[in-house]
Order: structure tokens, then sequence, then C-alpha cells
């Protein structure tokens, strides 16, 4: 500590990398397996039902679901006890190895892009999108720590391949078009044909959720929620605003209790940031979204834009009073998010 706060963050992000090369390393222990077998005891007697969840998750996956290749960490949850065990080993003794497999196979696939990207620059004259540089930049700080998020969560390199590939072409389109893409005041998940964003965003943070100390509360109200809006009522969820990433992670924890199409269906209440950067709309392209700008944002445009962006939000809000009045919706807002 001694060094100051940015050995502190180097630190932080090494940890991920140490701890899967020391367990690695000490997976050979008979000690070590004694105490994993130990910790893993204390969590068997704790979760029944997150065990009975990924039993769910791994019955919908073996019929066709989302998400089978990618992460498939979270689907150890509806296996016997012995078995994770033996996963987990397993998982410890191969981190090393299937980082270097993922890292290379990330540096292949971003070399081709990064080529492709030229090329269509140069057949533009040399013209290139003006939010491109900024928005490459995040790309570049991002993914070292997602392919170690892939590691953690065991996908395989082949699966992994195809993943990131399709996700690469997605963000390398984005960044390098001269206009964003087109949200209507009402917009519906794009859900092919080359591309079902909705289910791509998912799998995209598949590998970044903690499964086994994850929960979902309040489940008791699903039922009740469904009962109305088979009723043609709607349903309005205030939820504060945790990361953009909010409407994949309801999918993704709905999904383990088999009830992600409420989550499919949901209509998001989105401010410009999610609509206008490059990195969130291929994101923001996979759900369902009632679009505006936000309130304490259109001060900073001149009054000429101002006025444009004002008379959007009228057309949204025309847009969803046209959804209250149809009925049967089920819509998030996030007041904490500024809408």
């Amino acid at each position: 500590m001694a060094r100051g706060g940015a050995t502190a963050r180097k630190t932080r992000r090494l940890a991920p990398l140490l701890s899967l090369g020391s367990a690695a390393i000490a997976a050979v222990s008979i000690a070590w397996c004694s105490s994993c077998l130990s910790f893993f005891g204390s969590m068997r007697s704790a979760a029944p039902a997150v065990e009975s969840a990924g039993r769910t998750l791994v019955a919908r996956q073996s019929r066709g679901g989302s998400g089978s290749a990618v992460a498939p960490a979270g689907q150890l949850l509806g296996h016997s006890f012995p078995n994770r065990i033996l996963a987990d080993i397993t998982a410890a003794v191969t981190a090393p190895y299937r980082l270097m497999r993922l890292t290379k196979i990330t540096k292949d696939l971003v070399v081709e892009m990064q080529a492709q990207r030229a090329a269509k620059v140069g057949a533009n004259g040399g013209v290139k999108s003006p939010s491109g540089g900024t928005a490459s930049k995040t790309m570049k700080r991002m993914l070292p720590s997602y392919v170690k998020s892939h590691v953690i969560a065991r996908t395989e390199p082949e699966a992994f391949r195809d993943f990131m590939n399709t996700t690469l072409k997605l963000f390398f389109d984005s960044i390098s078009a001269e206009e964003p893409y087109n949200f209507s005041p009402y917009h519906q998940a794009v859900r092919g044909p080359e591309v079902d964003h909705y289910l791509w965003g998912n799998n995209f943070f598949r590998s970044m959720v903690k499964y086994r100390s994850s929960r979902v509360e309040g489940l008791e109200h699903i039922e009740s929620i469904r009962s109305s809006l088979e009723a043609g009522d709607n349903v309005v969820l205030f939820a504060n605003h945790q990361t953009e990433a909010d409407p994949q992670v309801l999918s993704l924890l709905l999904e383990l209790y088999g009830h992600e199409d409420l989550a499919a269906r949901t209509i998001f209440i989105a401010g410009h940031k999610v609509t206008t950067d490059p990195i969130a709309i291929p994101f923001s392209m996979g759900r369902n979204l009632l679009t505006i700008f936000s309130k304490k944002y259109l001060d900073t445009y001149t009054p000429e834009e101002r006025e444009a962006k004002s008379a959007r939000n009228r057309e949204t809000v025309a847009e969803m009073q046209r959804l209250f009045n149809e009925g049967g919706h089920i819509f998030w807002v996030a007041p904490s998010g500024g809408r």
C-alpha cells in the first residue's frame, strides 16, 4: 500500500488472474482439495433453491435455449455436488492454458476486424466515425477483463471464437457507422434475421454473472404480474438503476426460474446515452425501448436542438399513451437514471 493508489489498482486488476493461477498450482495438493470440499460443502447446504434453479436452466438449454455454449459454468448449478467439485478443480487446473487460448483468439479476431475496418474507411475516402476513437479506446480497455470472465465461466475456445466474432463485428460496425442506428420513439427488439440482438446481449453478460451468489427476491409476485398482463392490465416496475446491463441481468436471473419471457417482453424507458453511444447501441437494439432525451440534459443543447429533442420526447409520450391504452404491457422505469 505504500506505493500508492496505482499499485492498489494494478493489484485489483490482477487479482482474478492471480487467484486462477494459484488455484491451478494448489490443485495438486490434498490440503487444497480438502479445503475446497469444506468450502463447497457449506455452500451446498445454503443454496438448495439455487440448485433447483440451475436444473431448470439446464433443462431449458437442453431444449435449445439461449446461451448453452457461452459461459456454461452457470449450468453447473443443476449438477450434483460431486460433479461440481470435479468441474471446479478441472477448471482451476486448466485456467492458465484457457486464458492463453482465449486471449490469442481475441487478438486474432481484433486484427482481422481492424483490417476490415481500415479497408472500409479507405473505401469511404478516409472518413471515420466521429465517435469511433473514444469507443475504440473503451473497447480496448474492456477486452482483457472480459476475456478473463469467460475463462472463469468456462466458455470453450470454439464457442468463444464464434461468439466473439459476432460481438466484435457488432462493435466495429457500430463504431465505424457514419450515422448511428436510428431508434424510433417506440423501438421493438431486433430479433434477426442475421443477429438476434436480444439473445446476443444476454450472452454477452452471461459470463459476468456470479450465479452461485445471485438470487431473485419477490418471486411470489410473478404470478400476479402474469395474471394482470393476461387480463389486459399494464404493469410498471420501478427499479434502482444499477448499471447499463440491467435489462440483460433481469433476463439472465429470471431465466433461472423459468420467467425469462417476462424480461423479453418488458419495455424499458431509455435515455439518450444508451441509444447514441456506439458501444451501447448493439445492446439497446435487443430490447424493447421507449426512447427519450433526459430532461436534465436538455439545457446542454442549442435552442434548435432542444426544440427538436423536446418534440421527439412528445412523440415518445404519445407512444407510451398508446401502449397504455392497448394494455397488457410491462414497463421498467428507473427514476434514478434521470429520465
